[in-house]
């Protein structure tokens, strides 16, 4: 006997690449250039100042203004890119089930952390008055790879289970008594 593993455990280089690791690799794509290229949170003027005395406008972009998150969005930035990474070479179906997991974890708490910091309580109110497009664009984007890692989920689970799943709902429609 051999200790290598079972053919049917592992998949082929690209037959478990799924459309929903391509949303949360774009959105991710998407997410780096607006963390780093776009305008999130701004100052237009010190509010109370006059026109004429207040300094020019000012803005951060999301690498600047989020300290912490920020990290966290670098994380599942990488996730997701591992996540496509991960088919150059032949993995197993449950190292590919546990990076999409992981993902979806980290997609869905970017998300929520970001929804909070953009749209409930802006960095620091004594600096930042109010959020630019780029951090409610920044938001779609990090709920984007959330939605991406649930359909790569979602769709594994149809590939393996949806033959399963039909061919049982078959068997038990032609076992009913009296047909």
């Amino acid at each position: 006997m051999s200790d290598a593993p079972v053919d049917d455990e592992r998949e082929a280089p690209n037959a478990g690449l799924t459309r929903g690791e391509l949303i949360s690799a774009a959105s991710a794509l998407a997410l780096l250039m607006l963390m780093f290229g776009v305008a999130w949170f701004g100052l237009d003027r010190i509010p109370g100042a006059a026109a004429t005395s207040s300094p020019a406008a000012t803005s951060e972009n999301a690498w600047d203004a989020l300290s912490v998150i920020r990290w966290l969005l670098l994380v599942t930035i990488l996730v997701a890119f591992g996540a496509l990474a991960i088919h150059a070479g032949r993995p197993t179906r449950v190292t590919v089930a546990r990076v999409r997991l992981a993902l979806l974890a980290l997609g869905t708490l970017s998300a929520a952390a970001l929804i909070y910091r953009v749209l409930l309580q802006l960095p620091s109110p004594d600096r930042v008055p109010d959020q630019k497009l780029g951090g409610v664009v920044g938001m779609f984007a990090a709920l984007g790879v959330a939605f991406g890692a649930y359909e790569a989920i979602r769709e594994q689970r149809a590939r393996l289970f949806g033959p399963v799943a039909r061919a049982g709902a078959r068997g038990l429609a032609s076992n009913r008594p009296g047909r």
